[in-house]
């Protein structure tokens, strides 16, 4: 069985989608699977030749160790612990992080919280998508105190999702783990690019979408969906009669456009692709939200750190848009339509449990509860673009 690497055991309000790109692909839902399917897919299916899928079997194997050595105990409830904390708490703590493995040893007094149990909370943290601040509090705490029995059932589901992306064996896409608010840039098997993401708020959820970029726009418009015109938009027109002409906002054929520019919430491009939800990539006129742990802001949309990154590369082999055609178009500030030679595949997937290539097993909350969704659960189209 493999060990992991440090036997980690083994991540302003986005202000919509455009709404009136055309639309023609149906979605691939791979969606929450039932535990008992999960659990039959994870232990039926054929030896997997993908790595992260081998990366996630062992994973369960190393953690269905750790289930049959006791598991770990949870940590009671109480203040937030942190350097200097001292008591039986602070007992409970170091015994559950010795357990999964975040804390492999330390010098420390067993009731004292010193700096090598701090750094031990920060990588727990880490790989949990939780803001890494070395403080136990609520969020720390109750990502904690989930029995090593439900993180085995996670993986097993998420092994399971994994095994039936045959897109996966292909040698180029876009990913975005909408779980993790992460996107990757995939080149034969490994990252080129990789980074933060902004994704869908629970109530206005990013869908599962397997389809393929083949257009992008520097300096786009934003047309505003009549949802968020209806419910965010018009009521400060209203309030503001100004409203309109200071966000560079005007009304076009019924629908309010806002025009390129620092005001955007698209930034400098967006990445279009067909799917029935009007929803696409883009940029950000807001970047430091990347920074932030909790990245679930958007209208379902998903902004993406290093977009103009992105542009450069996905438009690196067409002839007519070398480097400086590229910089004279940013530089401009005007909308340009740029449809790609080569179109690339982009997946948006849920995945609450992985393996890292390093060994680290990353785990998110499930907020969407797509884990206990119905297999074929569907976003609502209705809550997306026009």
């Amino acid at each position: 069985m493999k060990m992991f690497k440090r036997l980690f055991l083994v991540t302003a309000v986005l202000s919509g989608c455009a709404a009136r790109d055309p639309v023609s692909a149906q979605l691939d839902p791979h969606s929450g699977i039932p535990e008992s399917v999960a659990r039959t897919a994870a232990i039926s299916a054929p030896a997997p030749v993908e790595p992260a899928d081998a990366r996630l079997r062992d994973a369960i194997e190393t953690y269905r160790t750790i289930a049959e050595q006791g598991g770990w105990a949870p940590v009671p409830a109480g203040q937030s612990l942190k350097v200097g904390s001292e008591g039986p708490r602070v007992v409970a703590l170091r015994a559950r992080l010795s357990a999964s493995g975040d804390l492999v040893a330390s010098s420390d007094q067993p009731g004292q919280f010193g700096l090598e149990l701090e750094a031990a909370v920060r990588a727990f943290q880490a790989r949990h998508g939780l803001e890494q601040d070395g403080v136990v509090g609520p969020k720390t705490l109750k990502a904690l105190n989930v029995p090593v029995a439900s993180r085995i059932a996670s993986m097993e589901l998420n092994l399971a999702r994994m095994s039936a992306q045959n897109w996966r064996r292909s040698g180029r896409y876009v990913a975005v783990n909408v779980a993790a608010a992460s996107y990757s840039l995939v080149e034969n098997g490994a990252d080129v690019m990789a980074g933060p993401a902004v994704v869908g708020r629970p109530d206005w959820q990013t869908p599962y979408i397997d389809s393929l970029i083949d257009r992008l726009e520097f300096h786009p418009y934003w047309t505003v969906p009549s949802r968020i015109a209806a419910r965010e938009v018009w009521p400060k027109i209203h309030h503001d009669p100004a409203y309109l002409r200071r966000s560079h906002m005007r009304v076009v054929d019924g629908h309010i456009r806002q025009d390129p520019g620092p005001d955007n919430p698209l930034g400098k491009v967006k990445f279009l692709f067909p799917n029935p939800y009007s929803v696409y990539l883009h940029d950000t006129n807001h970047p430091e939200l990347f920074a932030r742990a909790d990245r679930f802001r958007s209208h379902g949309c998903v902004r993406i750190s290093n977009a103009l990154d992105l542009a450069r590369t996905l438009l690196r082999d067409d002839p007519d848009w070398p480097p400086s055609r590229i910089d004279e178009a940013l530089a401009a500030g005007r909308n340009v339509r740029v449809r790609l030679i080569q179109p690339i595949p982009v997946h948006l997937t849920y995945e609450t449990a992985w393996v890292d290539p390093d060994g680290t097993v990353e785990f998110r909350e499930d907020l969407y509860n797509r884990d206990q969704a119905g297999a074929n659960a569907k976003p609502r189209q209705d809550l997306y673009g026009d």
